[in-house]
């Protein structure tokens, strides 16, 4: 019987030891992007920008015909080429778009981290957003950084594409057996960046998400400081929501609507 218990004992432990020493690959499969030509176009171009010594981080800029036109910073999910979101909307208007790799990805180099993209996106912000119309866009993983861009710094909108309450909430149900408040390292808490947010937020979830469960969705709508615009997918799932035929055109009503 000792030894059974020293067994299943010796087991726990294995498996915390691989959540905590596993747990950034997982939150950021930089490696498992599929490598393919780098973003161009008409209208496109393409963006380097500094953030601290030895790390630079690649990114697009799509102009817009409008000589007026408002700026959206968009931040992609945890397994994308951000860049490529200006390929998915070519057809939305009266936004010039701007979107960068994370620390890590796809010529971005550094590593990621909840403090390097917080910390990258206030720069993104500070760099290109001076006395222009803004509207934060994020997916999935990117909706953390955006809220909390969106909670330091003045923006017209925040569209959230498939987001989440907090990581950590996650990782909690689904690993309900091991103290995820001590193992986790990065917990994207949305939730608490939603109260100091000023702008208008809209929210764009598909129908039967399985990779985040609705209960943190519906936590974060709880938290919202005004009731978001809420707008529901259907015939997509959670990682091809940007392909859906209708995205592009739901964008452009959406910004209509928040954007005054």
């Amino acid at each position: 019987m000792k030894k059974l218990l020293l067994g299943v004992v010796g087991l726990y432990l294995v498996a915390m030891g691989y959540l905590y020493f596993t747990q950034n690959d997982q939150l950021f499969p930089a490696k498992s992007i599929e490598k393919q030509a780098k973003v161009s176009g008409e209208n496109i171009e393409s963006l380097s920008l500094h953030v601290k010594e030895g790390v630079d981080l690649e990114g697009v800029l799509r102009h817009d015909e409008a000589s007026d036109a408002g700026l959206i910073i968009y931040f992609g999910g945890n397994a994308d080429d951000a860049t490529r979101f200006v390929l998915h909307v070519k057809e939305l208007q009266g936004y010039d778009i701007i979107a960068f790799n994370y620390r890590g990805y796809v010529g971005s180099t550094g590593k990621p981290s909840e403090e390097a993209l917080f910390s990258d996106a206030l720069k993104i912000y500070d760099t290109y957003a001076k006395g222009r119309k803004v509207v934060v866009i994020g997916r999935s993983l990117g909706t953390g950084v955006a809220t909390y861009l969106a909670s330091q710094r003045v923006v017209d909108g925040l569209v959230l594409l498939t987001p989440y309450d907090s990581i950590i909430s996650i990782a909690k149900l689904k690993y309900p057996f091991f103290p995820i408040d001590l193992l986790l390292k990065n917990k994207f808490e949305s939730i608490n960046y939603l109260p100091l947010v000023k702008a208008k937020i809209a929210v764009v979830e598909v129908e039967n998400d399985v990779t985040i469960p609705r209960y943190h969705l519906e936590r974060l709508l709880e938290a919202m400081p005004t009731k978001p615009l809420h707008v529901i997918l259907s015939n997509t799932t959670h990682g091809k929501i940007l392909e859906h035929p209708a995205f592009t055109s739901e964008l452009q009503t959406i910004l209509g609507k928040i954007i005054e």
